[in-house]
């Protein structure tokens, strides 16, 4: 799959990025259970486009600059700002 197919209603997304860039570090607490967390967003891409991943807690360790890494079974989710 490459990252020009995908839609916001992709699901089972399997696709070979680059990670380009990674935002700063946020603290969020979820709605459904009122944890703490931290997210981040990092600008990946392919040779037909690039999207944002959003990295939550130990990911965001994990993902560096100029990696090339696999996502396996995800899916697109689009917010909306308020």
């Amino acid at each position: 799959m490459k990252i020009a197919d995908l839609n916001q209603y992709s699901r089972e997304i399997n696709v070979v990025v680059k990670v380009i860039s990674k935002t700063d570090i946020r603290a969020v607490t979820t709605k459904m259970d009122e944890t703490q967390h931290k997210v981040c967003e990092a600008l990946v891409a392919d040779d037909t486009g690039a999207i944002y991943l959003t990295l939550w807690d130990e990911a965001i360790d994990k993902i560096q600059e100029d990696m090339v890494i696999t996502i396996s079974n995800a899916y697109m989710n689009t917010l909306r700002a308020a």
